[in-house]
C-alpha cells in the first residue's frame, strides 16, 4: 500500500513529467496551502516510488542546469487507476450512508 504522499505524487505525474521542486510547489498551490510537502518528505517518497517501479526519472540539461524529471510508468498508471476506483467506491458508500 502506498502512502498518502506517494499517491498524491502519482496523481501529479499522471498528466505530465515534473521535477521535484515543481511537484512540491504545485501540491502546495493546488491544495491551497493545506498540504505543503517539504523536501525531506517528497524526495524519499520519489525514491520509494521509483524503486517500486511506479515512476521513472531522467536527468535533463535545462539552461545549463541538470534537473531530474519524474514521470509515471505503466505500473504507476495501473496503481493510480485502482486508487481512483477505490475513491469512487468510497464516495458511493458515503452518499449511501449520508455523511
Amino acid at each position: 500500500m502506498l502512502s498518502f504522499h506517494e499517491n498524491l505524487i502519482l496523481m501529479m505525474l499522471a498528466p505530465r513529467e515534473m521535477y521535484g521542486y515543481e511537484i512540491m510547489k504545485s501540491l502546495g498551490e493546488l491544495t491551497t496551502g493545506i498540504y505543503e510537502p517539504k523536501s525531506g518528505t517528497l524526495y524519499p517518497a520519489l525514491k520509494r516510488l521509483e524503486k517500486k517501479g511506479f515512476i521513472s526519472s531522467e536527468i535533463k540539461d535545462v539552461e545549463g542546469n541538470r534537473i531530474k524529471y519524474y514521470r509515471i510508468t505503466e505500473k504507476g498508471k495501473g496503481r493510480l487507476e485502482r486508487l481512483w476506483t477505490m475513491i469512487s467506491r468510497i464516495e458511493d458508500f458515503r452518499s449511501k450512508i449520508k455523511v
